[in-house]
Order: structure tokens, then C-alpha cells, then sequence
């Protein structure tokens, strides 16, 4: 019964065609409840408009009044109750009869009781609330937003899925992306549920950090719903700036500094080598006592050598009266601690290669659609200095990613390579870029610049 919901019983031209009824069902739902729920938008005098506004007040001067005396007379009321009328006349000519009523009774209630300079000033700064087919004005906005920004993802799918339809491969080994692959309808899916959703949270941040008290106060009009459907459009774009944007928003602390400094003082923080405890105490012996590999004192005293890591070997001989013999034998050793500090803390290490174009490249025609496709279809390889196996590197998981990885490799040099080959149209764009790399720490991350692979002969 709902076998439907599994990818591998799709075909390219199923899904495309599932795509244009999810669009039309969209659009249909867009228009009705715009249909049903009148939206309403934001305007503004223009410095035109102000001006002949000028004309109106000119036509209705204010009383002139003794010094103190207020302007409460009946027909001073009157003669603005017919100024604020011949204003309002004015506004519903220019916004095409399109003004909110209820706006037009509160506004004359207010300006009623503003002189020709006061009623222009705040004309002049105030919003007029005028009908319009888009929400712009409310909590709708935000679901304008989300459906746009839906409307831009759908319409996306559907170009892509159709130049995949119309490719086919002309034989085995060609670059050619092929026919459409149906296990690529899991991430076109979820598209549709996070594109949106990002595309609201640019809005938010954007309406957050330019408005002070009103949230859904959007003055961006009409450039609203086309910001929407580019991020619905370009929805790979919009999570690379959102995945830079988390490192800005949430650094991460770097901890490697502490951790090779408490490794560095747990090597060296012994007082013994061997772990006994003793501590190593130089005391003065008596050098003419001293033969060969035998020593004799009245008090056995014991001399190590600061630089060993393992104690002399104290064997007991003959004692006679008071004096005792004793043999000691060195142990050999060839490690000291200035040696052991210098090997390396580790031995092996995980490289990152983030894919990126050259500046020649990314600022080309080709360059935007190039980064739009991703670069998960490159290869990546390393390969020692010294020769050896071919190491290639796990591609992203994201179609958009763009980072490569490697682990558990040998500390050394090598040599990176980086191929992809990109489709356009019936030509095939050639890049590829490489670098010696030198790998000495436990994590290794390099950004890597694709170029144009130039062309032999």
C-alpha cells in the first residue's frame, strides 16, 4: 500500500512528473488563500508626493493666533475636517483606491489636531497601509516566505531532474552524468522540508537585526518573495552560508595547545625512570677509593647519572669491618630524556581536503553553476613521496560538501591530486589540482584550489 514511498520503483520521468503536480498543488493553495485573505504592504510618501501635498495645505492656511491662545474654535475643526478630506482624496488617487479604510479614520481622527507642518511631518514619516495581493504585513509574511522559498526549491528539482532525464550515457567510461539516479529523490526530498526553514531563518535574522519592536514588520516588499525563492532555488548555497555562518556565531575552542602541554609534562614529571620513586641524589664519593668498576667507601653512597634513565645495578661484596665493597655494574642505555621528548606524540594522523575554484575559475561564467553542483564527484588522492598505494580520499556525504577525508595515515610527505570533471551541455570542463603535503600532527586540514585542466597538444 504504500510501496510508492520506496525510491527504486521511481523512474526519472515519474518523479519529474511527480514534482509538477507537488508545483501546481502549491500554486493552487498559493492563490486560493491569497484569494481568500486579502494581504496588505507598507508605503511611503514620495518626495513628489510630498510636494504636492503643499498644494493642499496652501489651500487650508492655519488661523493665525494671539501669542498663548490656543486653536480649540469650531471653525478652524472644520476648516481641517475639509483639509484632512482633500488629502485623503489625494492618497486614494495615487494607491489606485487600494487604501485600508479603517487606516483613512484613524489617520483623520489624528490629523485633526495637527497644523499644516505638523499633519506634513508625520505624512511624511508615517507608513500608509494600502491592500495589496501579498502579505506583507503580519504573521503571514513569514508563511509568504516559506512557500516562496518552497515554490523555489520545486522549481529547482524539476530543472534538474529534467536536463538528467534528457542526458544519456553514449558508452561505458564516458563523463557524462547519465540518466537520472533514483536514490538522489531521498535528498531532493528533505530539500523541500529544510529550504524553507533556512530560508525563514535568514528572513528572521535579517528582520531581528533591522527593526527594533516590531518582528513581523518586513520593509523589504516585493525583493521579499524574489530573496525567497533564490534561497529556495539555490538551496545548497543557502546551507554552505549557514554551515560558514556557525563558525562566526559558535567558535570552537581549540584544546590541542592544553593537551600536548599536560602529554609533554606527564613524560617528563618523574623524579626516577624506572618508576621506583627513589629520588636521584648526587652525593660526593671519595675518588681515590674509586678502581675500575668496584668502589669502597666508609658510608655507601650512591651516584646516578642524571642524563640515564635506568639506575646503576648495585651488587654486594666482600665486607670487611666497617669498609664495604660493592660492585657496580652500568646497565647499558642509549635513551635519554632529551631523546625521548623529541619523538613525535603520534603516529598516525586525519587529513581534511576542502575542495574549492581558483579565483579565475569562480569568477567565470561557469564558475557559479560549478560551485551550485558540488564537488562530491571529484576524486581525491594521496600518494607517499617516497612511492607506494594510492590512498583515495572519502568523498562528502553531501551532494553540496566539499570536504574530503582520510584517516589513521602515516606521518610524512605526499603528494595530493585532485580530478572532477564537470558537465556542460555537450562539453565537458577538465579540472584538477595537486600539492606536495607535508603531514606532521595528529589533524591535518587543507584547502585545495581547482583549476582548468589544460588542454594536451
Amino acid at each position: 500500500m504504500l510501496a510508492f514511498i520506496k525510491a527504486k520503483i521511481w523512474s526519472g520521468s515519474g518523479w519529474l512528473l511527480a514534482l509538477c503536480v507537488i508545483l501546481v498543488s502549491v500554486t493552487i493553495i498559493y492563490f486560493s488563500l491569497h484569494l481568500h485573505y486579502q494581504g496588505t504592504d507598507h508605503k511611503k510618501l514620495d518626495p513628489t508626493q510630498l510636494t504636492n501635498l503643499d498644494n493642499v495645505f496652501a489651500a487650508y492656511p492655519d488661523a493665525s493666533l494671539a501669542t498663548g491662545q490656543s486653536d480649540t474654535s469650531q471653525k478652524t475643526t472644520l476648516q481641517r475636517e475639509k483639509r484632512n478630506q482633500l488629502i485623503f482624496v489625494f492618497l486614494k488617487n495615487e494607491y489606485n483606491n487600494q487604501i485600508d479604510s479603517t487606516g483613512l479614520k484613524q489617520l483623520d481622527q489624528l490629523l485633526v489636531g495637527f497644523n499644516n507642518k505638523d499633519a506634513k511631518s508625520y505624512l511624511a514619516s508615517h507608513d500608509i497601509i494600502v491592500s495589496d495581493f501579498f502579505w506583507f504585513v503580519g504573521p503571514r509574511t513569514y508563511l509568504e516566505v516559506l512557500m516562496w522559498a518552497l515554490v523555489g526549491v520545486l522549481t529547482s528539482l524539476i530543472y534538474y531532474v529534467s536536463l538528467a532525464n534528457g542526458q544519456a550515457l553514449k558508452d561505458a567510461g564516458d563523463a557524462d552524468t547519465g540518466p537520472f539516479d533514483v536514490s538522489e529523490i531521498a535528498v531532493q526530498v528533505s530539500k523541500m522540508f529544510y529550504a524553507p526553514v533556512c530560508a525563514l531563518v535568514l528572513v528572521l535574522g535579517y528582520n531581528l537585526l533591522n527593526t527594533d519592536n516590531k518582528m513581523t514588520d518586513i520593509s523589504m516588499g516585493k525583493g521579499l518573495l524574489l530573496f525567497s525563492f533564490i534561497c529556495g532555488f539555490f538551496s545548497g548555497r543557502v546551507i554552505k552560508f549557514i554551515d560558514r555562518l556557525k563558525d562566526l556565531v559558535l567558535p570552537v575552542s581549540d584544546g590541542s595547545a592544553g593537551t600536548a602541554a599536560t602529554a609533554t609534562t606527564a613524560s617528563s614529571g618523574g623524579d626516577t625512570a624506572d618508576g621506583s620513586g627513589d629520588d636521584k641524589t648526587s652525593n660526593s664519593t671519595d675518588s681515590s677509593n674509586t678502581t675500575g668498576d668496584t668502589l669502597t667507601t666508609d658510608t655507601l653512597t650512591t651516584k646516578t647519572d642524571s642524563t640515564n634513565t635506568d639506575s646503576a645495578a648495585l651488587i654486594p661484596a666482600e665486607t670487611t669491618g666497617t669498609s664495604t665493597a660493592v660492585a657496580v655494574v652500568a646497565q647499558p642505555d642509549t635513551t635519554t630524556a632529551t631523546e625521548t621528548a623529541q619523538v613525535p606524540a603520534v603516529a598516525a594522523a586525519d587529513i581534511t581536503v576542502n575542495l574549492q575554484l581558483s579565483p579565475a575559475v569562480s569568477e567565470s561564467v561557469d564558475g557559479p553553476d560549478i560551485i551550485e553542483g558540488g564537488f562530491n564527484s571529484a576524486v581525491v588522492t594521496l600518494q607517499a613521496a617516497e612511492g607506494g598505494n594510492v590512498i583515495t580520499l572519502i568523498p562528502p556525504a553531501n551532494d553540496q560538501g566539499d570536504s574530503f577525508t582520510a584517516k589513521d595515515l602515516s606521518l610524512g610527505k605526499y603528494t595530493l591530486l585532485a580530478i572532477m570533471a564537470y558537465k556542460k551541455g555537450s562539453s565537458i570542463i577538465n579540472l584538477s589540482a595537486s600539492q606536495t603535503l607535508a603531514i606532521g600532527s595528529a589533524t591535518e586540514s587543507v584547502d585545495l584550489a581547482l583549476d582548468i585542466t589544460p588542454a594536451n597538444g
